[in-house]
């Protein structure tokens, strides 16, 4: 069952992950060190960009056979790269529902391996979005080869690839055009659900940012109590969710010691915190620096960013714990939803759990990251 449920969402979300390639959220590839680069499927278009462009002499695809079958007219296949000289090795593993086995990870690391001591030849690993099958493997070449810790191993990952996406864009923004927050707070990738997976996220998690499909959002009622006890902030900007769903993190998960001094944001939420939550967004939209570090993060990048007028399929939204609870934050709605029990060292995997319930078989389609303390 599970297994159809992924094969119905495959189109939609390798669709999802080009959006957002487009959208410069995230790259298509990135070189991760001397041998390695770790990606998503390689289109039949970047073929000479990566044999000529790049030296890739090897390949390493983590995809099911009905994934490679499906997009053949587009996509390398084996026969392609053996026509450019290339070496290629295939481990199907089923994505989202399950990891690659111990005999697949030590086949593809001794396959990458093998080009350790040739000059300049790099290897392309790769699944579908080239954050979770392949990065396994990449995880675990890295630990072979270099004696590492797994941590360490996904640190240098998350430098080269999975950092920065948009969200860490806003933060970045939000330390250097006088919004004033500390560099100690980040958003990191979570690359999967598993507990291995899980474990590699560092740091204290304060909450979860969750993209995901407009109108695959579970229902809920709007916890009063917590309404009144939480910061909460309805969306009134058009394309702004990213920058609110931060916004809502750190006014319910920040003290005063992470702003900077004379910090803008820390400001404008002490003035804006008594005032509900239409009032909170009225002061919001006029509150320039804010809007300053908004427009910034928005138009970074290698794309033009949509007018603010555009509508967008997709939506960030922020899953916060307070009070042992759960609670969905989203300024499209009308309150808080509680979401259930939990305790701060099980918020990580109860968190993604009410992740998990914002996907369908319509479209499967979610990205999320962890707004972690370091």
């Amino acid at each position: 069952m599970l297994h159809s449920f992924y094969r119905i969402g495959f189109l939609p979300s390798l669709a999802y992950n080009v959006i957002l390639n487009k959208l410069n959220i995230r790259e298509w590839y990135s070189r991760i060190d001397d041998k390695i680069i770790l990606g998503a499927l390689p289109w039949k278009s970047l073929r000479d960009e990566l044999v000529e462009g790049k030296n890739i002499r090897g390949v390493v695809s983590m995809n099911e056979n009905f994934e490679l079958l499906l997009l053949k007219p587009w996509v390398m296949s084996g026969d392609d790269w053996a026509q450019c000289g290339v070496k290629f090795l295939q481990l199907p593993t089923q994505d989202i529902f399950e990891t690659p086995s111990q005999d697949m990870l030590k086949q593809g690391v001794d396959f990458i391996m093998s080009f350790v001591p040739k000059h300049n030849e790099l290897v392309y690993v790769h699944c579908k979005a080239g954050r979770t099958r392949s990065a396994t493997l990449v995880a675990c070449y890295l630990i072979k080869r270099n004696n590492w810790t797994p941590e360490q191993a996904f640190d240098l990952m998350k430098s080269k690839r999975f950092q920065p996406d948009c969200l860490d864009r806003v933060m970045s923004m939000a330390r250097h055009d006088g919004v004033g927050v500390k560099p100690h707070l980040k958003c990191v990738d979570v690359l999967g659900f598993d507990d291995e997976l899980l474990q590699m996220v560092e740091g204290k998690v304060e909450g979860l940012l969750l993209l995901y499909p407009l109108g695959s959002a579970p229902d809920g009622e709007v916890d009063q109590e917590a309404k009144k006890r939480l910061y909460f902030m309805r969306q009134t900007i058009r394309n702004a969710c990213a920058t609110m769903a931060i916004v809502h993190l750190l006014a319910n998960r920040c003290s005063d010691s992470d702003y900077e001094p004379d910090s803008s944001i820390l400001r404008f939420i002490k003035e804006s915190n008594q005032l509900e939550p239409e009032k909170k967004a009225n002061k919001f939209e006029s509150c320039q620096s804010i809007a300053t570090a908004h427009e910034k993060a928005s138009v970074e990048g290698q794309t033009e960013a949509p007018p603010a007028s555009d509508s967008t399929e997709y939506h960030f939204i922020s899953i916060i714990h307070d009070c042992k609870n759960i609670y969905e934050m989203d300024g499209r709605k009308h309150g808080p939803i509680n979401h259930g029990p939990t305790r701060p060292e099980t918020f990580l995997k109860d968190g993604v759990r009410v992740c998990q319930s914002f996907v369908t078989s319509d479209n499967p389609n979610f990205s999320v990251l962890a707004f972690v303390r370091v």
